[in-house]
């Protein structure tokens, strides 16, 4: 009577989740943008953008908001803004996304992200995503 051994265990999926969590967090995916919130302190380039001033224009119910964007790194950037307007529930109204904008190295400038949709009441404005290249 020989005694088989139990079949060695791959350790492929083990390798695969690994390696899925190490690529989201390099893209940046998750909290990049942040809400704006206190609570939630934005990492990254997200940490470069703060709302100067969310409005809805009067006329046209469309939603802007305003922000300075300061590149605290070494080097010129390209910066792309998602922002997201919320209701006073939180709950999403519509977005808009920014031109891209260059911010050269250790510079302040201010950008705008307008969306075209009609929104009524009073809103917040949210970073949700930032996008920063080097050009």
């Amino acid at each position: 009577m020989s005694l088989q051994q139990p079949p060695k265990r791959s350790n492929t999926g083990k390798i695969v989740a690994m390696g899925l969590l190490v690529l989201l967090g390099a893209t940046g995916c998750g909290s990049d943008g942040g809400s704006g919130s206190e609570e939630s302190k934005p990492a990254g380039a997200g940490a470069d953008v703060k709302i100067a001033r969310c409005v809805v224009n009067e006329r046209t119910g469309w939603p802007t908001a305003a922000f300075l964007i300061t590149n605290g790194t070494t080097k010129n950037g390209l910066y792309t803004v998602t922002v997201a307007f919320v209701d006073p529930l939180g709950d999403r109204l519509t977005e808009a996304v920014s031109e891209s904008i260059k911010v050269s190295s250790g510079q302040e400038v201010a950008g705008e992200a307008k969306s075209l949709d009609r929104v009524e009441g009073n809103i917040e404005c949210r970073v949700t995503k930032v996008i920063r290249q080097v050009p």
